[in-house]
């Protein structure tokens, strides 16, 4: 990926996807998924063409496929950012009830420190204090309205994106993965400021 984006002369981030859910693709326990992200981390340095990113998957749409949370600080010491997909439908939200008692963000906030240098995947089922729970930590979302659209996740209903744009939010717009979106490698197309 890194050596494709760079001989397109694109800027990017990179991360390596994992998460700790039996029986699905890139699986594996906890400290050995970060230790696959730090090696991206560490591989694609600060200040080149495609730098290292974190993106460990810590929940999807169901309590099956929830990742156990690793420590929240582990991307703050490689300094990098973190990448997390959160609240793409309401299971997702369902599932952190089920599990943690709270819902994602505020899950997430409690852990301490896990929304700074933060970008949001998707963010569509956000309630009023998540809301501001992202926008006082100044993270970021990445949003793929056509896919979400397509899908029939509730983005229409649900999503808050425009208010958060309004009240000074981070929103990227892209196409997601060709698993969600209708083909396979669309651009991103960010509307505001760069991500942390």
């Amino acid at each position: 990926m890194a050596d494709g984006l760079a001989t397109a002369g694109i800027r990017g981030r990179v991360g390596r996807w994992g998460w700790d859910v039996d029986g699905v693709p890139f699986s594996a326990p906890v400290d050995e998924v970060l230790a696959r992200q730090e090696e991206t981390v560490k591989a694609l340095p600060a200040g080149t063409s495609s730098e290292g990113w974190g993106d460990p998957r810590r929940a999807t749409t169901s309590p099956a496929t929830n990742c156990s949370p690793g420590p929240p600080s582990w991307h703050e010491r490689l300094d990098v950012g973190l990448t997390l997909h959160m609240s793409p439908g309401e299971g997702d939200v369902r599932a952190y009830a089920v599990r943690s008692g709270r819902r994602p963000i505020v899950h997430l906030e409690r852990l301490g420190g896990a929304l700074a240098r933060l970008v949001l995947g998707h963010a569509v089922w956000l309630d009023d204090a998540e809301l501001e729970a992202v926008l006082a930590a100044d993270a970021a979302i990445a949003s793929c309205p056509g896919a979400y659209l397509r899908l029939g996740q509730g983005y229409a209903r649900a999503g808050r994106h425009g208010e958060f744009v309004r009240r000074g939010g981070r929103l990227a717009l892209g196409g997601d993965a060709h698993n969600a979106g209708d083909s396979p490698g669309r651009v991103a197309y960010s509307l505001a400021a760069e991500p942390p």
